[in-house]
């Protein structure tokens, strides 16, 4: 970067061999570099080959006069800064407008004035000095600007690979036997708090949960890994096992210094499908969809991680031919449309109702279509889940 101790470079341009001798003496005076051009098209080839900082042309001159060299130069090198200096005459009123539209930064009249060479110069170092600390700053924010998309990229590569992982943890649906199961997974941001999954027991019964970590994104990501891995890695095979094992993760949560929570429904189901115990812990109420009606099964307890001490009681139901145990996250109820109404529990109870004739994969299918109609943009505000346990008729 040049400054007020280091020298410019400067071409000046002249077919007068006693006028550039007098300019040049005058301009080395003032600690400046000097190249020197006998007309125009010298001039253009000079300034292709080497870097000057300053351009001191004559108007007229053979060849190619000065205000064509200037325009030849800035169609050439627009991307590039050179301070343009063009020497008149006083009478010549109408160069100086021509001058200004070829984009000449400063003019000298003849014959040049020493003192009005210096102030010249010395505009011309504070132009340059300017522009070669934007340059600079330029080439630091496109760095920093490639290093910036080199780290997303590498984030949205982690970001896919964790969606990947995610989906990865879901069940495979069973859409035969005795007890189906489907579901539905949408989060939010990609990746999210939400998840569920069903195990299959050495006996033949299954041991189901789904769980809603607060927060969004990576970090409610992670916890609901975390939980997703304990609760399959290990299900509980009984009722006082299922129990234990709650009052275990509730303990854990207290200890947990970040204070996060989740809200969960476990639970387990004979091989049949017949008979279902379940354990609510702040979750969204559980839906028994039995003859075509809705009926929410209301017993419950407080999320896990809120309240020390707790014991999670079980709920107990039986299964008829036909019915779907419907557990969901509170981000079907909360999805809002556009005008900001809520997609709401009793319009969910009615859609569940208008479609129960209709096959589990079906239904699944035709919920999502329903909640991203009724959502209107790409995204959800909450992570959407669903996990529907079906038993069969006739098996």
């Amino acid at each position: 970067m040049k400054s007020l101790t280091q020298p410019l470079n400067v071409l000046i341009v002249d077919d007068d061999a006693l006028m550039i001798e007098a300019l040049a003496i005058m301009i080395e005076s003032n600690g400046c570099r000097v190249t020197t051009a006998c007309d125009g098209m010298v001039a253009l080839e000079l300034l292709r080959e080497f870097s000057f900082d300053v351009l001191l042309t004559d108007w007229q001159m053979p060849h190619l006069d000065g205000i064509a060299l200037v325009q030849s130069w800035r169609r050439e090198r627009r991307d590039s800064y050179l301070h343009i200096i063009m020497m008149t005459t006083r009478a010549a009123e109408r160069t100086v407008y021509d001058g200004l539209k070829a984009e000449v930064d400063d003019f000298l009249f003849k014959p040049v004035d020493p003192v009005f060479l210096a102030l010249a110069l010395a505009s011309a170092r504070r132009s340059v000095d300017l522009q070669q600390r934007l340059a600079r700053r330029n080439r630091h924010l496109v760095a920093a600007n490639k290093r910036a998309r080199a780290a997303y990229r590498r984030i949205s590569d982690d970001l896919e690979a964790a969606v990947v992982t995610q989906r990865g943890l879901l069940p495979k649906m069973q859409m035969q036997g005795p007890l189906r199961h489907g579901w539905l997974f949408i989060p939010s941001l990609g990746i999210g708090g939400d998840s569920l999954d069903v195990c299959l027991l050495p006996d033949g019964r299954r041991f189901f949960f789904q769980i809603d970590v607060s927060g969004h994104g990576i970090p409610a990501a992670l916890r609901s890994f975390s939980l997703h891995h304990r609760l399959s890695a290990r299900p509980p095979v009984d009722s006082n096992n299922m129990q234990a094992m709650v009052l275990a993760l509730n303990r854990d949560a207290q200890d947990d210094m970040d204070g996060a929570y989740y809200t969960m429904v476990c639970g387990m189901a004979s091989a049949d499908g017949s008979q279902i115990e379940l354990i609510r812990a702040g979750h969204p109420i559980p839906i028994l969809l039995h003859d075509g009606v809705a009926h929410l099964l209301a017993a419950g307890n407080p999320p896990i991680g809120l309240l020390p001490a707790l014991k999670y009681d079980s709920t107990y139901l039986n299964l008829a031919p036909g019915d779907r145990l419907i557990i969901h996250s509170d981000g079907i109820a909360d999805c809002c449309n556009p005008a900001g109404e809520m997609f709401g529990d009793a319009r969910f109870s009615a859609f569940l109702e208008s479609h129960a004739g209709c096959l589990l994969a079906e239904l699944i299918e035709r919920l999502e279509a329903e909640l991203r109609t009724f959502r209107g943009v790409r995204d959800f505000e909450d992570d959407v889940s669903l996990l529907v346990l079906e038993r069969a008729v006739g098996e």
